[in-house]
């Protein structure tokens, strides 16, 4: 039989990760650039996943600085 590379696929925010990446990113697209976090808010009439995209757009968050649940983490990890 052959072998087939499954992707695993995991819950980032409340499982994995302790915040909401979506909030990360629209705190740092505000940091950034204001006037493209107000053009997100008005996007955000035409539903969640238009706002994620205009917010994911321009800036995505910072994979260094975010809290990370680290016994998910170690779970998902697998045997060393």
């Amino acid at each position: 039989m052959e072998s087939v590379d499954v992707p695993l696929v995991v819950d980032l925010d409340g499982t994995l990760l302790k915040v909401n990446s979506l909030h990360e990113a629209l705190v740092q697209l505000v940091s950034r650039n204001p006037s493209r976090a107000l053009d997100a808010l008005f996007v955000l009439r035409r539903g969640r996943a238009a706002f994620k995209a205009a917010i994911s757009d321009h800036v995505l968050p910072d994979t260094a600085t975010i809290p990370v649940d680290e016994m998910s983490a170690i779970g998902r990890a697998g045997p060393k």
